[in-house]
């Protein structure tokens, strides 16, 4: 190695001092053979040191340069113009003051009459001390890092478009089950002309498609302006109209989930296989969804066909038109009507309602509970339907076989009591009663009970629990009679017969009783 002495060869010269044949050799006695002498060694070993002290300090210098050359380009190259001017020529790198803060040019220009304007057109940025490698001009900045699940990592960020992108791209997009990516302008998600001004992207091919839109999760698509979705394969805005600029689909729409989607402007969607298609429409769970009303769907009102703040919730759960509401689990409300509930399962039938109304009903096809919508007059109220969605009267009891309407007294008092009354709107507008009928229980630990009966507050009839009726006044049966077991026993007046004379006859007796029985035989009173 050079720069080393060599020891051997300096022992060797130490045994045989005085035996070289000149000043670079020594002659072994023992072999004949020639080698180095200690001079020779000594001299070639400082012309080595000599040449490695010259090549280190070539070496420093270069670097040196280099370095010096490099702190000019990074900040020598820097030029302060002062104050900011208008109509100024500048180029990249000029530095300006602005209200007592420092800017730094990133692109060559001839400045305005206004900062502000040069400022958002991306011309100039604040100076925090960057370097060279801080200030690359105006152009997007990209990387690319080693790839994660198998894709790469890749960084987009651009100012001029203030959009920003970070996560994992593919060539291809993947996992879209709804085909959210067909109205892209490129098939790789994170092409340039996928990218809105202001959009934000995390996660996997989720394209900042729209202006000030932000996507998350992998395969999301936010086609709606200042929209944000995220999950897996989901989308706000319209697909088949992607361009769309007055803000009819998807504008600040907020779609979150798998395969779910928010078309509607200003709508929501949460969960799987969701859509919110209308205005201000919401949805949540899976497969839900809210939107217009449907043409061909019987009792169908086309003033419901925009679909205003339709909401689903629940699990295969729909509601079209204005206002409709489709709560629980396969429900299906049409025309604006809202339905709560559970549809049939043993049968698979939805519990469905076409006509505008509120609907309840659990575990069936056919609405419990059914309030119509109302003609819009105070207080008038609406007709209700039980078990039908077609009520007939105000309200419509639909009785099935061998049903029964039981009404409950659960009081343990010892005397409880229910009434049932009707009562009238007087003209004084005070309201009074009509007919009563109150039901005592005493509790005693038998069925007893009295039925009591009022006619405008008074008292006309009671029951006991021995079925003794007792009225409170006269009884007026009228023409056919007072009968029981069929049989007249009271009827109306009988003609009137005169008296017997004091000498009547025995003839004239037994005709007179003869009269009486026929008469009551024609009646009823006797029988025949």
């Amino acid at each position: 190695m050079p720069g080393i002495i060599d020891q051997s060869k300096v022992q060797r010269d130490i045994a045989d001092i005085g035996k070289t044949v000149n000043e670079d050799t020594i002659v072994n006695p023992r072999s004949g053979l020639e080698y180095d002498s200690l001079p020779k060694v000594v001299r070639e070993a400082k012309a080595n040191m000599e040449t490695a002290t010259e090549t280190i300090i070539a070496s420093t210098e270069i670097k040196s340069t280099e370095f010096m050359n490099d702190l000019a380009t990074r900040y020598l190259a820097l030029s302060l113009k002062g104050d900011w001017q208008a109509a100024t020529a500048y180029v990249v790198k000029d530095l300006v003051f602005v209200e007592n803060i420092t800017y730094i040019c990133l692109v060559g220009h001839t400045s305005s009459s206004s900062f502000e304007n040069d400022l958002n057109a991306g011309k100039w940025f604040i100076y925090q001390g960057a370097t060279q490698v801080d200030l690359q001009n105006y152009l997007p900045k990209n990387a690319e890092f080693a790839p994660v699940l198998g894709s790469p990592v890749r960084f987009k960020l651009n100012p001029i478009m203030a959009s920003f992108l970070y996560g994992i791209s593919d060539p291809i997009h993947k996992d879209d089950e709804l085909n959210n990516f067909r109205g892209l302008n490129n098939q790789n998600a994170w092409h340039e002309s996928n990218i809105g001004i202001g959009g934000f992207a995390a996660g996997r091919n989720n394209p900042p498609f729209a202006y000030l839109s932000s996507a998350f999760g992998h395969d999301c698509v936010p086609y709606g302006v200042a929209s944000m979705v995220g999950g897996a394969g989901s989308a706000t805005g319209n697909p088949d109209d992607p361009n769309e600029s007055t803000g009819k689909y998807g504008y600040c729409g907020f779609v979150w989930g798998k395969n779910t989607i928010g078309i509607g402007r200003i709508s929501n969607a949460m969960g799987e296989l969701c859509k919110a298609i209308s205005k201000l429409s919401s949805v949540n769970g899976y497969k839900a969804i809210a939107g217009p009303a449907l043409p061909d769907h019987p009792n169908y009102l086309p003033d419901g066909n925009e679909g205003v703040a339709a909401r689903a919730y629940g699990y295969e759960v729909e509601a079209y038109g204005n206002f409709a509401a489709a709560l629980g689990s396969f429900i299906k409300a049409y025309n604006g009507s809202m339905v709560i509930g559970k549809g049939n399962l043993s049968t698979g039938s939805p519990l469905m309602l076409s006509r505008r109304g509120i609907a309840l009903g659990y575990h069936v096809a056919i609405p419990t509970i059914f309030c119509a919508q109302g003609n819009g007059i105070d207080r008038d109220g609406a007709w209700v339907g039980f078990n039908t969605d077609s009520p007939i009267t105000r309200y419509d009891f639909r009785l099935g076989k061998s049903d029964t309407i039981t009404h409950v007294i659960e009081s343990t008092d010892e005397l409880s009591a229910v009434a049932f009354e009707t009562k009238g709107l007087l003209g004084n507008g005070q309201l009074a009663s009509l007919h009563n009928l109150v039901i005592t229980h005493p509790n005693s630990g038998q069925a007893y009970g009295t039925a009591t009966y009022f006619l405008n507050g008074v008292k006309y009839l009671t029951i006991n629990e021995d079925r003794s009726a007792q009225f409170s006044s006269g009884v007026d049966v009228g023409a056919a009679g007072l009968k029981v077991n069929g049989k007249r026993v009271v009827g109306g007046q009988l003609a009137a017969l005169a008296d017997l004379p004091a000498d009547a006859t025995t003839t004239d007796i037994i005709n007179k009783i003869n009269q009486i029985l026929a008469g009551e035989r024609a009646h009823g009173l006797r029988a025949t």
